[in-house]
């Protein structure tokens, strides 16, 4: 439940723009830069959220039939957070992006 709790987190943080940033310096470029920047921070995080799906849900793939050894829980569950969290987070930001760049 904490690897699941941790993602869908992620996800809310995500939904709401607050997940963390150095934007000290970006603060002071003009409005049109800065609007660039949130474009290119954005396709940035869709391509990077994009290949963590593909290989967190090959791995995932990779633990069907695999059981853990003392709760019989099938690793598949917990394996597969990080996909589904991560399919949630490049919704979102898609989200972002047909909004200008704003939640």
């Amino acid at each position: 439940m904490m690897v699941w709790m941790t993602f869908i987190g992620a996800a809310a943080v995500t939904l709401r723009a607050e997940h963390l940033r150095m934007d000290a310096l970006i603060k002071m470029f003009p409005d049109w830069l800065m609007r660039s920047l949130r474009v290119i921070e954005l396709v940035l995080m869709v391509v990077l959220a994009c290949f963590v799906i593909w290989v967190s849900a090959g791995y995932a793939r990779s633990m069907f039939g695999v059981t853990s050894t003392v709760g019989r829980i099938p690793m598949v569950i917990p394996h597969s957070s990080v996909a589904i969290g991560y399919v949630l987070i490049v919704i979102i930001l898609i989200r972002h992006m047909l909004r200008g760049g704003r939640p």
